[in-house]
């Protein structure tokens, strides 16, 4: 299986809040995965060099999936259901779930708004 963390639960690992730990309790046994929209996310969000330290530490233990034709033709498929339906979401999250979709994985994230794409595997932790 697949677990694939979105940018939410990456944050909350940083912090290592409790939500975090949880994270970390429930798949730090498996191999994990993030997409490169989430890098983005993650990084443009830095602030402090405690924060930069930390996410370099994290991001070595994570494998990366890419936002390739796959992902964008299923991110293309997830923004024109969304928007028929009426329950549009962030277009970073679109694109998050297109590829997640592509390359079949089970995202983690703690952003209910996931739960509208059709067809994707979410879990959200709470």
């Amino acid at each position: 299986m697949r677990y694939v963390l979105d940018s939410s639960a990456i944050i909350e690992i940083l912090q290592w809040t409790l939500i975090g730990e949880k994270i970390v309790k429930l798949y730090g046994s498996e191999l994990l995965w993030t997409t490169s929209i989430c890098l983005h996310e993650i990084e443009a969000g830095l602030i402090s060099q405690k924060e930069k330290e930390r996410w370099k530490q994290i991001y070595q233990k994570l494998s990366l999936l890419p936002h390739d034709e796959q992902g964008a033709l299923q991110s293309a498929e997830t923004y024109h259901q969304l928007k028929n339906k009426g329950k549009m979401i962030n277009i970073l999250d679109i694109l998050t779930a297109g590829i997640c979709k592509a390359h079949d994985g089970n995202l983690i994230t703690l952003d209910k708004d996931f739960l509208n794409v059709k067809d994707l595997k979410v879990r959200v932790i709470t």
